[in-house]
Protein backbone atom coordinates (compact mmCIF):
# COMPACT_ATOMS: atom_id res chain seq x y z
CA UNK A 1 0.00 0.00 0.00
CA UNK A 2 1.48 3.34 -1.02
CA UNK A 3 1.90 5.91 1.74
CA UNK A 4 -0.26 8.50 -0.04
CA UNK A 5 -3.42 6.36 0.21
CA UNK A 6 -2.85 4.94 3.69
CA UNK A 7 -4.91 7.68 5.39
CA UNK A 8 -7.76 7.20 2.91
CA UNK A 9 -7.67 3.46 3.56
CA UNK A 10 -7.78 3.91 7.35
CA UNK A 11 -10.64 6.39 7.07
CA UNK A 12 -12.61 4.10 4.76
CA UNK A 13 -12.18 1.12 7.09
CA UNK A 14 -13.27 3.16 10.13
CA UNK A 15 -16.40 4.40 8.33
CA UNK A 16 -17.48 1.09 6.82
CA UNK A 17 -16.69 -1.53 9.45
CA UNK A 18 -19.88 -3.02 10.91
CA UNK A 19 -20.89 -6.01 13.01
CA UNK A 20 -21.03 -8.07 9.81
CA UNK A 21 -18.21 -6.52 7.77
CA UNK A 22 -14.50 -6.32 8.62
CA UNK A 23 -11.58 -5.19 6.48
CA UNK A 24 -7.98 -6.32 6.36
CA UNK A 25 -5.04 -5.49 4.13
CA UNK A 26 -2.64 -8.17 2.96
CA UNK A 27 0.72 -6.66 2.05
CA UNK A 28 3.85 -8.43 0.89
CA UNK A 29 4.84 -9.74 4.33
CA UNK A 30 1.40 -11.20 4.99
CA UNK A 31 1.22 -12.76 1.52
CA UNK A 32 4.69 -14.27 1.93
CA UNK A 33 3.66 -15.87 5.22
CA UNK A 34 0.36 -17.17 3.75
CA UNK A 35 2.24 -18.54 0.75
CA UNK A 36 4.72 -20.20 3.09
CA UNK A 37 1.90 -21.81 5.10
CA UNK A 38 -0.63 -22.77 2.43
CA UNK A 39 0.74 -22.56 -1.12
CA UNK A 40 4.11 -24.26 -0.96
CA UNK A 41 3.15 -26.35 -3.98
CA UNK A 42 5.02 -23.55 -5.79
CA UNK A 43 2.34 -23.05 -8.46
CA UNK A 44 3.46 -19.43 -8.51
CA UNK A 45 6.67 -20.45 -10.28
CA UNK A 46 7.50 -22.11 -13.57
CA UNK A 47 8.66 -25.71 -13.28
CA UNK A 48 12.27 -24.74 -14.08
CA UNK A 49 12.42 -22.44 -11.05
CA UNK A 50 10.84 -24.67 -8.41
CA UNK A 51 13.90 -26.84 -7.60
CA UNK A 52 15.97 -23.70 -6.97
CA UNK A 53 13.37 -22.34 -4.56
CA UNK A 54 13.10 -25.68 -2.74
CA UNK A 55 16.87 -25.99 -2.34
CA UNK A 56 17.14 -22.38 -1.14
CA UNK A 57 14.48 -22.88 1.54
CA UNK A 58 16.01 -26.17 2.70
CA UNK A 59 19.54 -24.74 3.06
CA UNK A 60 18.74 -21.32 4.57
CA UNK A 61 19.34 -22.62 8.10
CA UNK A 62 22.96 -23.49 7.18
CA UNK A 63 25.27 -20.56 8.09
CA UNK A 64 27.80 -21.57 5.41
CA UNK A 65 25.24 -21.76 2.57
CA UNK A 66 26.34 -19.48 -0.29
CA UNK A 67 22.76 -18.61 -1.45
CA UNK A 68 23.71 -19.39 -5.05
CA UNK A 69 20.34 -21.02 -5.87
CA UNK A 70 18.44 -17.93 -4.79
CA UNK A 71 20.76 -15.64 -6.76
CA UNK A 72 20.25 -17.73 -9.91
CA UNK A 73 16.49 -17.94 -9.31
CA UNK A 74 16.01 -14.19 -8.84
CA UNK A 75 18.22 -13.26 -11.79
CA UNK A 76 16.54 -15.77 -14.13
CA UNK A 77 13.07 -14.57 -13.14
CA UNK A 78 14.03 -10.97 -13.93
CA UNK A 79 15.96 -11.79 -17.09
CA UNK A 80 12.94 -13.66 -18.50
CA UNK A 81 10.85 -10.46 -18.37
CA UNK A 82 12.70 -8.45 -21.04
CA UNK A 83 10.25 -8.46 -23.98
CA UNK A 84 6.97 -9.05 -22.19
CA UNK A 85 3.99 -6.74 -22.28
CA UNK A 86 3.55 -4.30 -19.42
CA UNK A 87 0.84 -6.32 -17.66
CA UNK A 88 2.83 -9.56 -17.89
CA UNK A 89 6.00 -7.76 -16.85
CA UNK A 90 4.40 -6.28 -13.73
CA UNK A 91 2.90 -9.64 -12.80
CA UNK A 92 6.30 -11.32 -13.08
CA UNK A 93 7.93 -8.57 -11.00
CA UNK A 94 5.31 -9.07 -8.29
CA UNK A 95 6.20 -12.77 -8.33
CA UNK A 96 9.89 -11.88 -7.89
CA UNK A 97 9.08 -9.67 -4.91
CA UNK A 98 6.86 -12.34 -3.35
CA UNK A 99 9.63 -14.95 -3.69
CA UNK A 100 12.08 -12.45 -2.16
CA UNK A 101 9.80 -11.85 0.84
CA UNK A 102 9.17 -15.57 1.23
CA UNK A 103 12.88 -16.43 1.30
CA UNK A 104 13.64 -13.57 3.71
CA UNK A 105 10.78 -14.69 5.95
CA UNK A 106 12.20 -18.23 5.97
CA UNK A 107 15.75 -16.97 6.70
CA UNK A 108 14.54 -14.92 9.66
CA UNK A 109 12.53 -17.94 10.84
CA UNK A 110 15.87 -19.79 10.84
CA UNK A 111 17.39 -16.91 12.87
CA UNK A 112 19.80 -16.15 10.05
CA UNK A 113 19.75 -12.39 9.46
CA UNK A 114 23.03 -12.55 7.55
CA UNK A 115 21.40 -14.64 4.80
CA UNK A 116 18.32 -12.39 4.81
CA UNK A 117 20.48 -9.27 4.34
CA UNK A 118 22.61 -10.82 1.59
CA UNK A 119 19.44 -11.93 -0.24
CA UNK A 120 17.98 -8.41 -0.07
CA UNK A 121 21.25 -6.73 -1.07
CA UNK A 122 21.62 -8.91 -4.14
CA UNK A 123 17.98 -8.32 -5.09
CA UNK A 124 18.29 -4.52 -4.82
CA UNK A 125 21.43 -4.47 -6.97
CA UNK A 126 20.19 -6.94 -9.58
CA UNK A 127 16.80 -5.20 -9.86
CA UNK A 128 18.57 -1.88 -10.44
CA UNK A 129 20.61 -3.52 -13.19
CA UNK A 130 17.35 -4.81 -14.74
CA UNK A 131 16.02 -1.24 -14.71
CA UNK A 132 19.27 0.06 -16.22
CA UNK A 133 19.39 -2.55 -18.99
CA UNK A 134 15.81 -1.83 -20.03
CA UNK A 135 15.94 1.95 -19.44
CA UNK A 136 12.91 1.91 -17.13
CA UNK A 137 13.94 4.80 -14.89
CA UNK A 138 10.89 6.86 -15.87
CA UNK A 139 8.43 3.98 -15.33
CA UNK A 140 6.75 4.89 -12.04
CA UNK A 141 5.41 1.35 -11.41
CA UNK A 142 8.87 -0.18 -11.88
CA UNK A 143 10.51 2.39 -9.60
CA UNK A 144 7.86 1.76 -6.93
CA UNK A 145 8.72 -1.93 -7.05
CA UNK A 146 12.40 -1.07 -6.72
CA UNK A 147 11.60 1.01 -3.63
CA UNK A 148 9.72 -1.95 -2.11
CA UNK A 149 12.86 -4.11 -2.34
CA UNK A 150 15.05 -1.19 -1.21
CA UNK A 151 12.82 -0.63 1.84
CA UNK A 152 12.96 -4.35 2.64
CA UNK A 153 16.74 -4.12 2.81
CA UNK A 154 16.62 -0.96 4.98
CA UNK A 155 14.27 -2.73 7.40
CA UNK A 156 16.59 -5.75 7.64
CA UNK A 157 19.62 -3.56 8.39
CA UNK A 158 17.69 -1.86 11.20
CA UNK A 159 16.38 -5.16 12.61
CA UNK A 160 19.91 -6.55 12.59
CA UNK A 161 21.15 -3.47 14.48
CA UNK A 162 18.38 -3.79 17.08
CA UNK A 163 19.07 -7.49 17.46
CA UNK A 164 22.76 -7.04 18.26
CA UNK A 165 22.87 -3.61 19.88
CA UNK A 166 23.17 -4.98 23.45
CA UNK A 167 26.22 -6.98 22.36
CA UNK A 168 27.85 -3.85 20.91
CA UNK A 169 27.84 -2.35 24.38
CA UNK A 170 29.95 -5.02 26.11
CA UNK A 171 33.69 -5.59 25.66
CA UNK A 172 34.01 -8.20 22.90
CA UNK A 173 30.27 -8.76 23.14
CA UNK A 174 30.01 -9.84 19.49
CA UNK A 175 32.60 -12.56 19.95
CA UNK A 176 31.00 -15.92 20.49
CA UNK A 177 27.82 -15.49 18.48
CA UNK A 178 29.52 -17.21 15.49
CA UNK A 179 29.84 -20.43 17.54
CA UNK A 180 33.38 -20.72 16.20
CA UNK A 181 36.54 -21.50 18.14
CA UNK A 182 38.58 -19.62 15.54
CA UNK A 183 39.60 -16.04 16.46
CA UNK A 184 39.97 -15.35 12.73
CA UNK A 185 36.35 -16.36 12.03
CA UNK A 186 35.12 -14.21 14.91
CA UNK A 187 37.16 -11.22 13.73
CA UNK A 188 35.72 -11.52 10.22
CA UNK A 189 32.18 -11.70 11.64
CA UNK A 190 32.66 -8.51 13.67
CA UNK A 191 33.91 -6.62 10.59
CA UNK A 192 30.87 -7.90 8.69
CA UNK A 193 28.55 -6.63 11.42
CA UNK A 194 30.28 -3.24 11.30
CA UNK A 195 29.59 -3.18 7.55
CA UNK A 196 25.89 -3.95 8.09
CA UNK A 197 25.66 -1.23 10.73
CA UNK A 198 27.50 1.34 8.59
CA UNK A 199 25.07 0.66 5.73
CA UNK A 200 22.20 1.80 7.98
CA UNK A 201 23.99 5.14 8.21
CA UNK A 202 24.83 5.24 4.48
CA UNK A 203 21.21 4.61 3.51
CA UNK A 204 20.00 7.21 6.03
CA UNK A 205 22.42 9.79 4.63
CA UNK A 206 21.21 9.12 1.09
CA UNK A 207 17.54 9.23 2.14
CA UNK A 208 18.15 12.57 3.85
CA UNK A 209 19.78 14.02 0.73
CA UNK A 210 16.93 12.75 -1.49
CA UNK A 211 14.07 13.89 0.72
CA UNK A 212 15.75 17.01 2.17
CA UNK A 213 14.32 15.81 5.49
CA UNK A 214 16.60 17.01 8.27
CA UNK A 215 14.74 14.87 10.82
CA UNK A 216 16.72 11.90 9.48
CA UNK A 217 19.87 13.47 10.96
CA UNK A 218 18.90 12.04 14.36
CA UNK A 219 18.82 8.54 12.81
CA UNK A 220 22.31 9.06 11.35
CA UNK A 221 23.55 10.31 14.73
CA UNK A 222 22.20 7.21 16.46
CA UNK A 223 23.96 4.94 13.96
CA UNK A 224 27.17 6.88 14.53
CA UNK A 225 26.85 6.36 18.30
CA UNK A 226 26.34 2.63 17.74
CA UNK A 227 29.42 2.51 15.51
CA UNK A 228 31.53 4.21 18.16
CA UNK A 229 30.28 1.82 20.84
CA UNK A 230 30.98 -1.20 18.61
CA UNK A 231 34.52 -0.03 17.76
CA UNK A 232 35.36 0.95 21.34
CA UNK A 233 34.28 -2.44 22.70
CA UNK A 234 35.79 -4.68 20.02
CA UNK A 235 39.54 -4.54 19.66
CA UNK A 236 39.29 -6.95 16.74
CA UNK A 237 38.21 -3.90 14.71
CA UNK A 238 41.78 -2.64 15.10
CA UNK A 239 43.00 -5.75 13.27
CA UNK A 240 41.69 -6.01 9.69
CA UNK A 241 42.37 -9.60 8.60
CA UNK A 242 41.60 -9.20 4.89
CA UNK A 243 42.85 -6.40 2.69
CA UNK A 244 39.22 -5.98 1.56
CA UNK A 245 38.26 -4.97 5.09
CA UNK A 246 39.17 -1.50 3.83
CA UNK A 247 35.57 -1.54 2.53
CA UNK A 248 34.00 -1.88 6.00
CA UNK A 249 36.49 0.62 7.43
CA UNK A 250 35.60 3.19 4.76
CA UNK A 251 31.84 2.65 5.16
CA UNK A 252 32.16 3.29 8.89
CA UNK A 253 34.49 6.24 8.23
CA UNK A 254 31.87 7.90 5.98
CA UNK A 255 29.27 7.81 8.75
CA UNK A 256 31.73 9.00 11.42
CA UNK A 257 32.93 11.84 9.17
CA UNK A 258 29.34 12.84 8.37
CA UNK A 259 28.65 13.18 12.11
CA UNK A 260 31.81 15.24 12.66
CA UNK A 261 33.43 12.49 14.77
CA UNK A 262 36.76 13.23 13.12
CA UNK A 263 38.90 12.97 16.28
CA UNK A 264 37.51 9.51 16.98
CA UNK A 265 37.82 8.49 13.32
CA UNK A 266 41.45 9.49 12.82
CA UNK A 267 42.48 8.09 16.20
CA UNK A 268 40.90 4.75 15.23
CA UNK A 269 42.64 4.69 11.84
CA UNK A 270 45.95 5.57 13.48
CA UNK A 271 45.56 2.67 15.92
CA UNK A 272 44.78 0.33 13.01
CA UNK A 273 48.12 1.26 11.42
CA UNK A 274 49.88 0.54 14.75
CA UNK A 275 48.27 -2.88 14.96
CA UNK A 276 49.07 -3.78 11.36
CA UNK A 277 52.74 -2.98 11.98
CA UNK A 278 52.80 -5.04 15.20
CA UNK A 279 50.89 -7.96 13.67
CA UNK A 280 53.21 -8.20 10.67
CA UNK A 281 56.58 -7.47 12.29
CA UNK A 282 56.16 -9.16 15.68
CA UNK A 283 53.31 -11.68 15.62
CA UNK A 284 53.65 -12.76 12.01
CA UNK A 285 49.87 -13.29 11.87
CA UNK A 286 46.56 -11.37 12.12
CA UNK A 287 47.74 -8.88 9.48
CA UNK A 288 45.56 -8.12 6.42
CA UNK A 289 46.24 -10.77 3.78
CA UNK A 290 45.89 -9.69 0.15
CA UNK A 291 43.18 -12.27 -0.64
CA UNK A 292 39.76 -13.32 0.67
CA UNK A 293 40.93 -16.85 1.40
CA UNK A 294 40.31 -18.08 4.94
CA UNK A 295 43.02 -20.68 4.37
CA UNK A 296 45.55 -17.87 3.86
CA UNK A 297 44.58 -16.40 7.23
CA UNK A 298 45.28 -19.57 9.16
CA UNK A 299 48.46 -20.35 7.17
CA UNK A 300 50.19 -17.00 7.69
CA UNK A 301 53.26 -16.95 9.97
CA UNK A 302 56.63 -15.23 10.28
CA UNK A 303 58.30 -17.61 7.81
CA UNK A 304 55.92 -17.06 4.91
CA UNK A 305 54.29 -13.71 5.70
CA UNK A 306 55.74 -11.97 2.62
CA UNK A 307 53.64 -14.30 0.44
CA UNK A 308 50.43 -12.95 1.95
CA UNK A 309 51.08 -9.19 1.84
CA UNK A 310 52.30 -8.43 -1.66
CA UNK A 311 49.75 -5.75 -2.52
CA UNK A 312 47.33 -3.60 -0.54
CA UNK A 313 44.29 -1.45 -1.21
CA UNK A 314 43.86 -1.05 2.54
CA UNK A 315 47.10 0.92 2.85
CA UNK A 316 45.90 3.29 0.12
CA UNK A 317 42.58 3.84 1.87
CA UNK A 318 44.17 4.47 5.25
CA UNK A 319 46.43 7.08 3.66
CA UNK A 320 43.53 8.66 1.75
CA UNK A 321 41.38 8.96 4.85
CA UNK A 322 44.28 10.31 6.92
CA UNK A 323 44.90 12.95 4.25
CA UNK A 324 41.47 14.38 5.14
CA UNK A 325 42.64 14.93 8.74
CA UNK A 326 44.72 17.99 7.73
CA UNK A 327 47.05 16.92 10.56
CA UNK A 328 50.58 16.56 9.20
CA UNK A 329 52.00 14.82 12.28
CA UNK A 330 49.16 12.31 12.44
CA UNK A 331 49.41 11.56 8.74
CA UNK A 332 53.18 11.07 8.96
CA UNK A 333 52.81 8.67 11.89
CA UNK A 334 50.38 6.48 9.94
CA UNK A 335 52.47 6.72 6.78
CA UNK A 336 55.60 5.66 8.67
CA UNK A 337 53.78 2.70 10.26
CA UNK A 338 52.54 1.43 6.92
CA UNK A 339 55.83 1.97 5.07
CA UNK A 340 57.69 0.18 7.90
CA UNK A 341 55.31 -2.79 7.83
CA UNK A 342 56.78 -4.22 4.63
CA UNK A 343 59.09 -2.81 2.00
CA UNK A 344 57.76 -5.32 -0.55
CA UNK A 345 54.06 -4.40 -0.47
CA UNK A 346 52.64 -2.74 -3.58
CA UNK A 347 50.16 -0.03 -2.54
CA UNK A 348 47.50 0.28 -5.21
CA UNK A 349 43.94 1.38 -5.91
CA UNK A 350 41.25 0.34 -8.38
CA UNK A 351 39.54 2.86 -10.66
CA UNK A 352 36.39 2.21 -12.73
CA UNK A 353 36.29 2.64 -16.50
CA UNK A 354 33.48 2.95 -19.06
CA UNK A 355 32.65 -0.78 -18.77
CA UNK A 356 32.27 -0.77 -14.97
CA UNK A 357 28.67 0.47 -15.01
CA UNK A 358 27.56 -2.71 -16.83
CA UNK A 359 29.11 -5.00 -14.19
CA UNK A 360 29.05 -3.21 -10.86
CA UNK A 361 25.47 -4.20 -9.91
CA UNK A 362 25.88 -7.93 -10.61
CA UNK A 363 29.43 -8.95 -9.71
CA UNK A 364 32.79 -7.77 -8.36
CA UNK A 365 33.49 -5.19 -11.05
CA UNK A 366 37.10 -4.93 -9.89
CA UNK A 367 37.83 -8.38 -11.36
CA UNK A 368 36.46 -7.74 -14.84
CA UNK A 369 36.59 -3.98 -15.51
CA UNK A 370 38.59 -0.89 -14.60
CA UNK A 371 42.27 -0.78 -13.83
CA UNK A 372 44.60 -0.55 -10.85
CA UNK A 373 47.18 2.14 -10.26
CA UNK A 374 50.18 1.46 -8.04
CA UNK A 375 51.93 4.14 -6.00
CA UNK A 376 55.52 4.22 -7.24
CA UNK A 377 56.65 6.13 -4.16
CA UNK A 378 55.08 5.99 -0.72
CA UNK A 379 53.41 9.37 0.06
CA UNK A 380 55.11 10.47 3.27
CA UNK A 381 53.44 13.87 3.65
CA UNK A 382 49.94 15.27 3.30
CA UNK A 383 50.87 17.28 0.23
CA UNK A 384 52.31 14.21 -1.50
CA UNK A 385 49.16 12.21 -0.83
CA UNK A 386 46.92 15.04 -2.05
CA UNK A 387 48.87 15.14 -5.31
CA UNK A 388 48.11 11.44 -5.73
CA UNK A 389 44.41 12.05 -5.09
CA UNK A 390 44.29 14.96 -7.53
CA UNK A 391 46.01 13.07 -10.34
CA UNK A 392 43.81 12.86 -13.43
CA UNK A 393 43.49 9.43 -15.03
CA UNK A 394 42.58 9.22 -18.70
CA UNK A 395 40.55 5.97 -18.65
CA UNK A 396 38.70 6.61 -15.40
CA UNK A 397 34.97 7.25 -15.71
CA UNK A 398 33.33 9.91 -13.57
CA UNK A 399 30.67 9.37 -10.92
CA UNK A 400 28.10 10.99 -13.21
CA UNK A 401 28.56 8.10 -15.66
CA UNK A 402 26.88 5.72 -13.20
CA UNK A 403 23.10 5.40 -13.51
CA UNK A 404 22.70 5.25 -9.72
CA UNK A 405 24.20 8.76 -9.51
CA UNK A 406 22.11 10.01 -12.41
CA UNK A 407 18.84 8.80 -10.84
CA UNK A 408 19.42 9.56 -7.18
CA UNK A 409 20.66 6.32 -5.59
CA UNK A 410 24.46 6.82 -5.31
CA UNK A 411 24.63 4.51 -2.29
CA UNK A 412 24.27 1.54 -4.66
CA UNK A 413 27.99 1.87 -5.47
CA UNK A 414 28.80 1.39 -1.79
CA UNK A 415 26.26 -1.43 -1.54
CA UNK A 416 28.04 -3.18 -4.43
CA UNK A 417 31.32 -2.81 -2.54
CA UNK A 418 29.87 -4.34 0.61
CA UNK A 419 28.07 -7.18 -1.17
CA UNK A 420 30.27 -8.12 -4.13
CA UNK A 421 33.55 -6.82 -2.59
CA UNK A 422 34.00 -4.38 -5.48
CA UNK A 423 36.65 -1.84 -4.46
CA UNK A 424 35.16 1.46 -3.37
CA UNK A 425 35.38 4.14 -6.06
CA UNK A 426 37.98 6.65 -4.74
CA UNK A 427 36.23 9.72 -6.16
CA UNK A 428 33.05 8.78 -4.27
CA UNK A 429 34.73 9.32 -0.90
CA UNK A 430 36.67 12.35 -2.09
CA UNK A 431 33.47 14.03 -3.35
CA UNK A 432 31.60 13.09 -0.17
CA UNK A 433 34.27 14.61 2.06
CA UNK A 434 34.40 17.80 -0.03
CA UNK A 435 30.58 18.10 0.07
CA UNK A 436 30.54 17.74 3.88
CA UNK A 437 33.30 20.34 4.19
CA UNK A 438 31.29 22.76 2.05
CA UNK A 439 28.18 22.25 4.18
CA UNK A 440 30.14 22.79 7.41
CA UNK A 441 31.74 25.97 6.04
CA UNK A 442 28.31 27.37 5.16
Amino acid sequence: MQQVIRLNWTSYVDNHTTDNIEYDFWGGDELAELYYKYLLNENLLLCDYRPMLRKTLVLLSEPSYNLNEYYVLFSKMLDSINNKKVKQRNKQIKACILVLKLVIHWAIDANNYKHAINIAEYSVLYFWNFIRQNNLFTDSAIMENFKIIYTELCTLYIKNHNRFYNLYCFPDGMHGFTNSASPEAEGIAVFEQMGFLAMVGIFSISNMLRSKNEKIISDITNVCKSLKVLIENHRSLLNPLYDSHCIEISLAAIVLYMCNETDFLFSWLSEISNHILFAYKILGKYFPVDSDSFRDLIMENNKNKENFLRSSNLFYWLLEWMSFSENEDLYKAVSENLSATSTNVCVQQWFPDEDSESKIYTTNAGFVTGYSQALHTFPKTLSEMKKVLDTKREKECSLSDFSCFQYGFPELLLLSSRHFRTPIVPDYVKQFVNDIKSVNEE
